[in-house]
């Protein structure tokens, strides 16, 4: 089984070269993207030696396979409709609720998506945000 655990990056491990090749190669397609500086350079005819033409957002070392924090939920969905069993290992802190005051005013859409992003914040007063008690 594996372990998937979660603290500043998310770390699957430990991963069988041939039983999980397949697995790997689908997150990794996930995780790389062009490179912005390689398509600048190639737009104004610059040379890109030295420049990788995609970054790719995960490393792969020895039997684990390290992803950013912000990926864990798509590598539970990807592991999940893959059938593949794990055991999730959260170390992520957790630290008291800070309460602060915001003195701006936002905009309608602004409000809308704070509403939808962080269901556990709403406004209080004249554009104030504050955290729930």
């Amino acid at each position: 089984m594996l372990t998937l655990e979660i603290d500043h990056r998310a770390t699957l491990f430990p991963l069988e070269a041939q039983a999980h090749q397949r697995l790997v190669e689908q997150i990794a397609r996930r995780l790389t993207f062009e490179n912005p500086r390689w398509a600048e350079n190639e737009k104004c005819g610059f040379s890109n030696f030295d420049t990788p033409e995609c970054i790719c957002g995960c490393e792969l070392s020895s039997d684990r396979l390290i992803v950013p924090r912000g990926f864990a939920m798509q590598l539970v969905g990807i592991l999940r409709s893959a059938g593949v069993q794990f055991y999730l290992d959260d170390r992520r802190r957790t630290l008291a609720p800070v309460d602060f005051t915001f003195n701006g005013q936002l905009k309608d859409f602004q409000v809308q998506a704070i509403g939808k992003r962080h269901g556990r914040q709403r406004l209080r007063g004249s554009g104030g945000l504050h955290r729930k008690r």
